[in-house]
């Protein structure tokens, strides 16, 4: 972010939210902000006040077993 704070996502099924473990909805604005985009770009995001913000997207990866496993 801007502020140079950093966050992570979990993005599964348009159903799943569970923020405590940062897993969003595919269907969330910051999901769909983040559809065809690849580690390195520049993506604007939606902010906590409803304004985007433009952020670098360092990573995508895996989910962690941990994530998998409450999934199922």
């Amino acid at each position: 972010y801007p502020d140079g704070h950093a966050d992570h996502f979990h993005i599964l099924g348009e159903w799943d939210q569970q923020p405590e473990k940062h897993i969003i909805s595919s269907s969330t604005r910051m999901a769909k902000a983040l559809v065809g985009k690849k580690q390195g770009d520049r993506v604007m995001v939606p902010a906590e006040d409803g304004v985007e913000v433009e952020c670098l997207l360092q990573a995508i990866e895996e989910l962690p077993a941990e994530i998998k496993e409450w999934a199922k």
